[in-house]
């Protein structure tokens, strides 16, 4: 079976240095926007319009953004917009990427993450965040400018729906399944094995991995036309398997991390 899958991760922002911000509140400072962790967020002062300018110490390709939230608690259609611009020098702008999205949609939905994948991809040191429109304001958990990395892969073991669990064993419908509980919550962990035809796929996983810095790091992956979801990859495990052809087989293992204080994986 046929999988694609585009990792989009978060080596833009290793060396990100926060220059301007509108506000923030005591005790939510923006660096937790760009922490790589989601148990913390930025929180601003009031529900005016929010402008973060961010230096990535160096040009980067970056193909999308998204944004992650804390539970959105609001009236069925409200919106919030937020307007993504590159810079060359830190201060003469350009608009990038934008979208007006209901934020009530997306955490009712069980997905409380922004992602936006613009026409093409822009490569600039500077970039700026701009958030309007909330009626509320929102605490945002990570601001992630994204590179992309795409793998596809003919023989997918085992199958994409295939789910594996950590901790409690379990058995449904004759498939050995475990339970992981993380603060009590049950964590799911997408377990992905595939063989590889050439070391071009291999030095893309490979990749995939120094941008994560290989664990802990969260980023997103995209399989086939599913969701995007953020995640962390578990391990770093490539096998070589040389029976024929040069065939390599990677263990891909990534969890889906815990959302704070909801108890859903984003």
């Amino acid at each position: 079976m046929a999988t694609s899958f585009k990792f989009y991760t978060t080596a833009a922002l290793k060396s990100l240095i926060v220059n301007a911000i509108t506000s923030e509140a005591t005790g939510f400072p923006i660096d937790y926007a760009f922490d790589t962790n989601l148990s913390t967020y930025w929180k601003a002062t009031s529900t005016a319009t929010q402008t973060i300018d961010v230096d990535l110490g160096a040009s980067y390709n970056i193909r999308a953004w998204a944004m992650t939230f804390k539970e959105y608690d609001t009236t069925p259609g409200a919106t919030v917009a937020m307007q993504v611009w590159w810079s060359d020098n830190g201060s003469s702008w350009t608009s990038w990427s934008g979208s007006n999205v209901q934020l009530k949609n997306i955490w009712t939905a069980g997905d409380p993450v922004l992602f936006k994948l613009p026409t093409a991809a822009a490569d600039h040191r500077y970039w700026r965040f701009v958030i309007s429109l909330a009626d509320t304001v929102i605490d945002v958990t990570q601001l992630f400018l994204l590179q992309e990395r795409v793998l596809d892969v003919g023989n997918m073991f085992p199958e994409p729906d295939h789910r594996e669990y950590a901790v409690r064993a379990q058995s449904q419908a004759g498939i050995r399944t475990l339970k992981r509980l993380v603060n009590g919550v049950a964590v799911e962990r997408f377990v992905r094995e595939f063989l590889l035809t050439s070391d071009a796929e291999l030095a893309t996983l490979q990749g995939v991995y120094d941008d994560s810095k290989g664990i802990l790091r969260p980023l997103l992956i995209q399989e086939d036309s599913n969701n995007p979801k953020v995640v962390e990859l578990t391990t770093r495990r490539f096998m070589p398997n040389k029976i024929q052809h040069q065939l390599y087989k990677p263990i891909i293992r990534y969890q889906t991390l815990p959302y704070p204080e909801a108890g859903a994986g984003l």
